[in-house]
């Protein structure tokens, strides 16, 4: 089974990682990051997020790598899933574990990558919260899931 969101996060947090101490630490040139209006200036967008201020070769590289990888997962899971459906060797409890991990990890693919790939793209949160609150829930569901399967099937 191909289970690639681990380093694909890994990767997304050390491209949005903010440092604790913004006084402390200077950013490269050409790194700035803007703080968002304030609260009431006009703009109904979530003010909470500071922008990262990526270079476009950067967003294109991180876009490629990200992209790559999402699709390695997505397709690695679906072809699990589909073996172990199509074929009736194949179909026995220790595999319906494995095809309940691929699905939570597809679940995890197709549920929040594409959503952190946008966020990275444009520098911020553009889905409102009900989706952000969607997305962090995939992120913390699908890693239990894959735990207590992991732990049914020791």
């Amino acid at each position: 089974m191909d289970n690639s969101s681990g380093p694909v996060l890994l990767l997304t947090l050390l491209l949005l990682q903010n440092t604790s101490s913004p006084k402390a630490s200077t950013l490269p040139a050409g790194y700035g990051m803007a703080e968002p209006a304030a609260p009431g200036a006009g703009s109904s967008r979530n003010h909470s997020l500071v922008e990262y201020g990526l270079r476009p070769g950067e967003i294109a590289a991180a876009s490629v790598v990200w992209g790559a990888l999402w699709l390695i997962s997505v397709l690695g899971n679906f072809l699990v899933c589909l073996v172990i459906h199509r074929s009736r060797r194949t179909q026995s409890t220790t595999n319906y574990f494995v095809v309940s991990l691929a699905c939570a990890d597809l679940v995890s693919s197709v549920g929040s990558a594409p959503l952190l790939l946008l966020q990275l793209s444009s520098g911020r949160w553009l889905l409102g919260s009900g989706v952000c609150r969607l997305g962090r829930y995939l992120q913390y569901l699908t890693p239990c899931v894959q735990t207590y399967v992991l732990l049914a099937i020791s």
